[in-house]
């Protein structure tokens, strides 16, 4: 729940006052949508590679979340 918390409040301090409420229903739909769509990627990258490279496709995940939410304020 922290992280959550923490995305909740990136995507309305990055959209900025006018488009806070987008953002937020943007980032809720995301979270729900990664929910589903990870797990079985990651499982089939580990089935394809190696878990050295299924981990670190997660952890390069976060930083595509970072790039969409920096063209939110642009």
């Amino acid at each position: 729940m922290a992280w959550n918390g923490l995305s909740f409040t990136a995507a309305a301090e990055l959209a900025g006052r006018a488009r806070s409420g987008a953002a937020l229903g943007m980032q809720q739909t995301a979270l729900a949508a990664s929910g589903a769509i990870v797990p079985p990627a990651f499982a089939a990258v580990v089935a394809a590679t190696s878990w050295r490279v299924g981990f670190a496709v997660a952890a390069a995940f976060p930083l595509v979340g970072v790039q969409l939410l920096r063209s939110l304020r642009a």
